[in-house]
């Protein structure tokens, strides 16, 4: 039993790894990714479009920002 507690506490954590990036906060409510530039933007469109989920995480634009690539719409 214990280890398919361990087993859960490692699969929760690589999980969350997945998600690094350059972005500063944590994607919650109280410390969301920033997104400042064209490239934090297009690095988070080609992540969602490559096909990473980023349900329940929070993202805040701290900067006005020209874009081009679209989040999450299919080609």
């Amino acid at each position: 039993m214990k280890n398919i507690k361990l087993l859960a506490i490692v699969a929760v954590l690589l999980s969350a790894t997945t998600h690094a990036s350059a972005w500063s906060g944590s994607g919650t409510t109280d410390t969301p990714w920033l997104i400042s530039s064209e490239d934090d933007w297009n690095e988070l469109a080609d992540k969602v479009n490559g096909g990473e989920s980023y349900y329940g995480k929070y993202f805040q634009l701290t900067e006005d920002i020209s874009v081009t690539t679209m989040v999450g719409v299919p080609d």
